[in-house]
């Protein structure tokens, strides 16, 4: 896993406005991604990118990371942030994520079957000030779904406690990114588009 800072959204990934004439536009504060360091990742990102495809595998315009795959967004905001603009904002981050993903799927899924309902559920964090907060993101049909935030896992960096609390909050973050989305985002999705 690799951290990556404020990234722009792919216009054509973002949600619109009920007036149907703008959309929102956003940038994530930070992302997680499957790094390129990892020789095993990067074959795909290879086999995918200078294979002639091309394929933009993020829901990022950024020339470098929109070739990668980023696992979760986070935004951050000071004690006096607004804690609603600031899960607003993953909201708008994890549906694009979500977007994008099911835009490969349909690539590499045979026609008619259900390109939504098998996605896995994406996580994200907002951080506001000492408070740390995840939210789980599903879509259902055309629709998505921010659960959180999840009260089990609520930590803060106040204390020692909250911040070995933080320390393994990470950790399960990226476990389920590398033992569960991982091995299922490589066999569905990039296997079959670096083939």
């Amino acid at each position: 896993m690799q951290l990556i800072s404020s990234q722009q959204i792919d216009p054509s990934l973002l949600p619109r406005s009920k007036n149907a004439l703008s959309k929102i536009s956003k940038k994530a504060d930070y992302a997680l991604s499957f790094t390129c360091r990892d020789a095993s990742v990067r074959g795909f990102y290879d086999k995918i990118s200078l294979g002639g495809h091309g394929y933009q595998i993020s829901q990022t315009t950024d020339a470098f990371t929109k070739r990668i795959l980023l696992f979760s967004g986070m935004e951050v905001k000071s004690d006096d942030g607004g804690k609603k603009e600031a899960l607003a904002q993953l909201a708008i981050w994890l549906a694009a994520g979500l977007e994008k993903v099911r835009q490969l799927g349909e690539q590499v899924r045979a026609e008619g079957e259900d390109s939504i309902n098998w996605l896995l559920p994406s996580l994200g964090l907002t951080i506001i000030g000492h408070d740390w907060y995840i939210y789980l993101a599903y879509k259902v049909s055309n629709e998505v779904h921010v659960v959180g935030p999840i009260s089990a896992i609520v930590t803060d960096t106040r204390t020692i406690y909250g911040i070995l609390k933080v320390r393994d909050l990470v950790k399960r973050v990226a476990e389920y990114a590398s033992q569960v989305y991982w091995p299922w985002i490589r066999d569905e999705i990039l296997h079959p588009l670096a083939a």
